[in-house]
């Protein structure tokens, strides 16, 4: 339940942020929202989030840039172990 809560207030976060086109707020609403995603081990929806906070973090050269890189490869590993597809 807390899951849900925390999706549908970011997702209103990020409502408002689109709308005011920020994008740094947009990407803090995407990690959130992959963070939730992983939480619950939906992988699938993590990693599309997770791509979008990347390319934040390198357009803006933001310094989670690297660890959120890394954390996007692993999530794409486990989406790949549990679907046998590749992700790149």
């Amino acid at each position: 339940r807390r899951f849900e809560e925390a999706q549908s207030c970011t997702l209103t976060s990020l409502d408002v942020a689109r709308r005011l086109k920020d994008e740094l707020r947009m990407g803090g609403a995407w990690y959130v929202l992959a963070s939730c995603h992983e939480a619950q081990g939906q992988w699938s929806q993590a990693v599309q989030y997770l791509r979008k906070v990347v390319r934040i973090d390198q357009k803006y050269q933001l310094p989670k840039l690297d660890e959120n890189t890394r954390r996007l490869q692993v999530l794409e590993s486990q989406l790949s172990a549990r679907t046998g597809t590749t992700h790149e």
